[in-house]
């Protein structure tokens, strides 16, 4: 097809993710196929959880902040034309015994529904979007928000297991910490309570499987493991770390003030309060499952709406392979030519087929895999600049991320 048709067919999709901490407005682009591309991530830290008093009720203030917030997004869905914004609201709004009374009173006051999400949708839409930008095909998701915890256990990449706990990085701050930061004391009341909450989930003890954490509360433990450590590739989807890397992460910043938190490099501002409890999550539910893997999903809830979205209406769940259609995009967006492509690899594998005689070396299918994969990337960043196409291929391939790949693999 020729790309100037194409452009013809792309279709523009928001996405309100409402949550307990912060509220966020997303533009994707979308072609044809699962393609989809962000091109506009606007957040507001509302905490809206704050609002929500001891009767469960969204306080006359907090549905003001919520309406104000809505209301800043709809200049900008208004500005890209967008006919389809989807509004999903999870924990705060779900609780909140007015949710009747704030759905009607968004849907009078802005251009938007508030669609009140499920404990098992947003666990749902989590394992979702780690099936559909991973290859893994066992393991277990988590999604760390500002007022629940959604885990989930998938095998052969179908939902097996899920579970709601009723904390989130947020609320376990306002439950237990009355400062900034926790003391020992209310670290130890912290733990003591989320050991309990693991103890009613037999089905996650000693699962040994990977975790795939989700949400910004497990970006920004990633990306101060890669500050601490000096990580030299770009990215963090599919980032991996090891149980015992959440616990030196842990021990990093526990003695820090919260001054000190602030200025962390790869910790977001907002974040400073609420990363200690969130991150003790994390490093209960790796030792209560013996996790040999930590690793970071940068596709999260609004991702997987998005597929169940495009999928549904196709009677699929998820996709089949993940890095070829990754592929396809890098195809597509950097204009290779896979006939040039295919004579690459035909050589290439007749050298290392010579190699392989003379060396008696021995080739497993994962590498005939990543020497296609290279094939068909072989000097693409000449699309930038042919004098230094090589260089432009490393630079891309090494900061960009490449969906079902590995970075160990990318590099």
């Amino acid at each position: 097809m020729v790309k100037g048709v194409e452009e013809t067919l792309k279709t523009k999709y928001g996405m309100i993710d409402i949550g307990s901490n912060t509220m966020r407005l997303v533009i994707y682009e979308h072609n044809q196929g699962l393609r989809f591309k962000e091109i506009e991530n606007i957040k507001i830290v509302a905490r809206l959880r704050n609002y929500l008093n001891k009767e469960n009720v969204l306080t006359e203030e907090g549905i003001s902040v919520l309406l104000n917030t809505l209301q800043s997004f709809e200049s900008i869905t208004k500005h890209h034309d967008l006919n389809h914004v989807k509004c999903v609201a999870t924990a705060t709004v779900r609780q909140a015994k007015n949710v009747e009374e704030i759905k009607k009173r968004v849907a009078l006051e802005t251009d938007f529904h508030v669609n009140v999400i499920t404990e098992f949708e947003e666990a749902y839409y989590g394992f979702l979007a780690v099936i559909n930008s991973t290859e893994i095909t066992e393991g277990i998701t988590i999604d760390i928000g500002g007022g629940s915890t959604e885990v989930t256990y998938f095998q052969n990449r179908k939902l097996v297991e899920f579970h709601s706990f009723p904390f989130g990085a947020l609320s376990l701050k306002l439950n237990f910490v009355q400062g900034d930061v926790p003391t020992v004391a209310e670290y130890e009341e912290m733990k003591n309570y989320l050991h309990s909450q693991l103890e009613e989930i037999p089905w996650l003890r000693s699962r040994r499987l990977p975790i795939i954490a989700i949400g910004g509360s497990a970006r920004n433990a990633a990306q101060l493991h890669q500050s601490f450590t000096n990580y030299p590739l770009g990215g963090l989807h599919q980032y991996e770390m090891k149980p015992e890397d959440i616990t030196y992460v842990s021990q990093k910043l526990c003695p820090l003030s919260y001054e000190q938190l602030q200025g962390m490099d790869g910790l977001s501002k907002d974040r400073a309060d609420t990363i200690l409890p969130a991150i003790e999550v994390f490093r209960q539910i790796c030792e209560y499952s013996d996790a040999p893997l930590f690793m970071l999903s940068r596709k999260g809830l609004r991702e997987g709406v998005f597929f169940d979205e495009i999928m549904r209406p196709l009677n699929i769940e998820s996709f089949p392979h993940v890095a070829r259609e990754s592929f396809q995009a890098l195809i597509y967006d950097f204009e290779i030519d896979t006939e040039h492509a295919k004579q690459v690899l035909t050589i290439a594998m007749s050298m290392l087929d010579s190699l392989k005689e003379v060396l008696q070396l021995s080739w497993e299918e994962e590498d005939w895999l990543l020497l296609k994969r290279g094939a068909y990337l072989f000097h693409f960043g000449q699309y930038i600049d042919s004098e230094s196409s090589s260089q432009h291929t490393f630079n891309i391939i090494a900061n960009r991320t490449i969906e079902g790949v590995r970075h160990r693999d990318r590099l």
